[in-house]
């Protein structure tokens, strides 16, 4: 079963650079118009699995040759796995029910870096800010939020409120993000998973 998600995970992922949620067929024109915050999660969740899997087989090789110290760790990875391919599965069930329109944006792939052991934040544009759709399905029952910091880790904007994105059938809210344009660095979105647990994902801004 994990042989097959991580199958399914590759795939997704090799798609990435074609991929567009609202269906513009690659229009240069539009392209960028608006975000979806989901796709900015997916790859997130995409990229920790990737690195997770890598520190796994690492740890695979040291048990096998003897050394059982990071059996603890394994576990860990293990159980963080899991909640990742439920993420993900979300994830997917509500993209899938998406209504089709124009102007969606591409998310950046997350940079992987030689040590697996460190997730690095993954980017997304600043643009990205100024029309952030979120699903409402995961947004309108949460107490979820979206912060702004400077490279000091100083608020520097955050989001004021949620409006209905015009021709969604209800499904998109857009975020409503006040923030310092000038002195952005990273954007924290913190909201309730699949489990009801609140999770939060820094995304450096660029």
């Amino acid at each position: 079963m994990n042989y097959l998600f991580l199958m399914t995970l590759l795939i997704f992922s090799g798609s990435c650079t074609n991929y567009n949620p609202f269906d513009n067929n690659g229009s240069d024109q539009e392209s960028g118009a608006h975000y979806l915050e989901l796709d900015f999660h997916q790859e997130s969740l995409n990229y920790e699995y990737r690195q997770h899997r890598r520190e796994m087989l690492a740890i695979r090789e040291e048990i096998e040759a003897g050394n059982t110290e990071q059996q603890g760790r394994l576990e860990e990875i293990q159980f963080r796995l899991s909640q990742i391919e439920q993420d993900v599965a979300w994830n997917l069930d509500i993209l899938a029910a998406r209504p089709i329109i124009g102007g969606g944006g591409i998310p950046p792939r997350c940079e992987e870096g030689l040590d697996y052991s460190v997730l690095k934040p993954c980017p997304m544009p600043k643009s990205a800010l100024n029309s952030l759709y979120l699903a409402s399905e995961q947004w309108q029952k949460s107490k979820g939020i979206i912060e702004v910091f400077d490279a000091k880790g100083r608020l520097v904007g955050r989001m004021e409120g949620l409006s209905e994105v015009a021709d969604s059938d209800g499904f998109f809210l857009k975020a409503e993000i006040e923030f310092d344009s000038d002195m952005a660095y990273e954007v924290r979105i913190t909201n309730l998973d699949v489990r009801e647990e609140f999770r939060t994902i820094t995304y450096l801004l660029q």
